[in-house]
């Protein structure tokens, strides 16, 4: 099988190339390159986990009739007396017979042929002899040896544009999948492998031969691999670690890796070079275009809570506008239906079925492909009297600006819409795209140990007791959660601090010899404590210095010689009456 040097056009060029894969693959003929700019985005590509196996292997995907609607989507018109213009006054079927193939031309959707019977053994079912369309064959080969038939139907079209070819030759169908054309004879192909059937078949068994032969085979899953960019030598080569045998296979099938022109290509930006090798980019490439991401769409630990959900996140690939969605085989659906692929989990949330105390509802509307969340009900009602689809409340979140969980942004771009990120590094990638931010539109529900929502302009202090080293508060919800994960005692929500930076700041002071931190309101205690020892975290948080609210006590303990800080009355009764520790009075006021 060739490596394809290029995405696959429409006109055919009669040339031998000598760019060999494998043990047994070679291409017969080329096609022309047209440069196009794909919606995946190559920058995705992973060489060491091009598919996962269990999609790679997973014959369910698709019937014959889903495969046979899909193969007619993709060629609605079929030129078959060859009657399209070529170049000037030469039509397709003038221009085909000087390189000897003569119309009717029968394209995939319409094509059908006799299959073989083939015996039953470790690698493939067997196959019965009678007269099938290609999607039925597809479908037979794919249940037969347990391949993914879009897999299938991938490799007909990276090696020789099969799926989408309005006019093909019968070369074509000849070596369908690049079977059998050894690179120690380039340019020809061992007859006995011929037609579509045989390619299919042999193809499919192949790849199960890989599978259940691992060490045969030169690349292996599991470890380093040295993969050349192209069959020059002089292009060389990097060392890429396979994560699995789906990958593993499409090595040995086809072993060489798209070099950094050929990503670059791969997404409209470049023109490749003269090292460039497309094969196994193509096969990804086109999956993500055809049939969502090749990797396994994840589950979320949250996913079937009765309290939070997962928002998934799918991306357009004709305009690259983002679709988000708490349902989960609402996203699978959106995904085998094509025209998307993944992009992961974009936050978490909470169940709109469950909304907890100081949630806020996120509205939805649909705007053309487009998915637009907002916490605001009087744009949400703007865009619902404009005529733009509502889907209600998607889900509940908290206030912007709480601590309880993380920022969501919101960016615009002219020509893509509006996207949504809790990630500061997507934040700057968008923005350098053209893309302007318009602030946080809401946070997130944290699903490491989802805390209430403050009041407004207040936030959450948490609090931790952490045995010998004493307790521990702070209001980041990062470092709540590294703690949290660590195995410290988490005791939830001490108190209130103010958003308000011009309130009484808390210093945070730590003690390395004490192995302790120390809060305190009292600039004179910072700065003497300061040039004694401890180290000068900087403010911790704020906090009110006026007797408007609950007041925080801070207690000295005799024992351990660390500070408590607490709004309760009955545990400072408690504690100081027990002789361990002393009540130093109101610290400051919760605000």
């Amino acid at each position: 099988m060739h490596i394809t040097l290029r995405r696959k056009s429409l006109i055919k060029i009669p040339a031998i190339i000598a760019v060999s894969c494998s043990l047994i693959f070679i291409g017969i003929f080329v096609y022309t390159h047209t440069q196009t700019t794909s919606a995946i985005d190559t920058s995705n590509f992973n060489p060491g986990k091009i598919i996962d196996d269990s999609v790679f292997y997973n014959a369910t995907t698709m019937s014959a009739s889903d495969i046979q609607t899909f193969l007619n989507n993709e060629v609605q018109s079929c030129d078959t007396q060859g009657t399209q213009i070529v170049s000037g006054t030469e039509t397709r079927a003038q221009y085909s017979a000087t390189q000897g193939y003569y119309p009717p031309f029968t394209c995939l959707k319409d094509y059908s042929t006799t299959t073989n019977t083939e015996t039953a053994d470790a690698y493939c079912n067997g196959y019965s002899s009678s007269t099938q369309t290609a999607a039925q064959i597809i479908y037979g080969v794919a249940q037969s040896c347990g391949i993914n038939p879009q897999v299938l139907l991938v490799l007909l079209q990276k090696e020789e544009g099969l799926v989408t070819d309005t006019w093909p030759w019968s070369i074509q169908y000849q070596s369908a999948t690049g079977y059998g054309c050894p690179d120690s004879t380039p340019g020809v192909c061992n007859a006995s492998y011929y037609g579509l059937f045989n390619q299919l078949y042999d193809a499919a068994r192949q790849f199960k031969l890989y599978a259940a032969n691992p060490s045969s085979y030169t690349f292996k899953a599991g470890q380093n691999n040295s993969i050349a960019y192209n069959p020059s030598g002089s292009c060389g080569s990097s060392v890429v670690n396979i994560q699995n045998q789906a990958t593993a296979g499409l090595y040995d099938y086809t072993p060489y890796q798209p070099d950094t022109a050929a990503l670059a290509e791969g997404n409209g930006s470049g023109n490749g070079d003269s090292c460039s090798s497309y094969g196994n980019l193509n096969f990804w490439t086109y999956f993500n275009e055809w049939f969502g991401s090749t990797t396994t769409i994840p589950g979320c630990t949250v996913a079937t809570n009765t309290t939070l959900s997962c928002v998934w996140k799918l991306k357009n690939v004709s305009n690259n506008s983002e679709v988000l969605t708490t349902s989960y085989s609402g996203m699978l659906s959106q995904l085998n239906a094509g025209g998307y692929e993944y992009a992961g989990v974009a936050f978490t949330v909470r169940n709109p079925v469950a909304p907890s105390a100081g949630n806020i509802p996120i509205y939805s509307v649909n705007i053309g492909s487009s998915t637009f969340i907002t916490a605001n009900q009087v744009e949400y009602n703007s865009l619902k009297a404009a005529g733009d689809t509502d889907n209600g409340i998607a889900f509940y979140a908290d206030p912007a600006g709480s601590n309880t969980g993380f920022p969501v942004y919101r960016l615009y771009s002219s020509t893509y819409g509006h996207v949504w990120t809790e990630s500061s590094s997507e934040v700057q990638a968008y923005e350098a795209q053209g893309y302007v931010s318009e602030g946080v539109a809401f946070t997130t529900i944290d699903p490491i140990d989802p805390a209430a929502a403050p009041p407004a302009n207040d936030f959450n202090v948490y609090r931790f007791n952490m045995g010998t080293l004493g307790h521990f508060w702070t209001t980041d919800i990062n470092e709540r959660d590294q703690m949290i994960q660590a195995g410290y005692d988490y005791e939830g929500v001490a108190f209130w601090s103010s958003a308000n930076t011009t309130s009484t700041p808390v210093y945070r002071l730590y003690s390395p010899a004490l192995r302790e931190h120390l809060f305190t309101s009292d600039q004179n205690e910072e700065t003497v404590l300061s040039g004694s020892g401890w180290n000068n975290e900087g403010i911790g948080f704020y906090e009110s210095s006026t007797p408007t609210s609950v007041p925080v006590y801070r207690l000295y303990s005799l024992v351990d010689y660390e500070h408590l800080l607490t709004t309760d009355p009955h545990e400072v009764s408690v504690l100081v009456s027990s002789g361990v520790y002393r009540n130093e009075g109101i610290a400051w006021y919760q605000p």
